[in-house]
């Protein structure tokens, strides 16, 4: 299995110059967990809820704050081809709760932990 038979295709994003406190209100909105961010379309972090919320939950750590203060950088995608097993390796390496998913260097996916553990749970249904 690869990583295009699971991605998400509809990715939410963020630039590094948006308030945190907008991109809180999209992730709520939408419902997300986390938001690639890209400048000029290419991918320069994530971020994800605990990223705008704390360990607490509360505002005060996106308060007066743009995205790029608070994303996690560093951030090596992985392509649509790439198998579930070593892109769960990269995301275990970064210690990341998501890949971006990019070819031709364009944006083009996303894949969480929640999909690989739904992925875990259809093979264990079959089993």
């Amino acid at each position: 299995m690869k990583l295009r038979d699971v991605m998400q295709a509809d990715v939410p994003t963020a630039t590094p110059d948006e308030s945190a406190t907008v991109a809180w209100e999209r992730m709520c909105a939408l419902d997300a967990d986390y938001l690639v961010v890209t400048k000029d379309r290419e991918i320069l972090g994530v971020l994800c809820r605990h990223d705008l919320s704390g360990p607490a939950g509360g505002t005060h750590r996106r308060m007066g704050r743009r995205v790029g203060d608070l994303m996690r950088r560093d951030v090596r995608p992985a392509a649509p081809g790439t198998s579930i097993a070593r892109a769960a390796a990269s995301m275990k390496r970064q210690k990341l709760g998501c890949l971006p998913i990019v070819q031709r260097r364009k944006l083009v996916g996303l894949v969480t932990t929640t999909d690989m553990l739904g992925i875990l749970a259809r093979g264990s249904d079959a089993a």
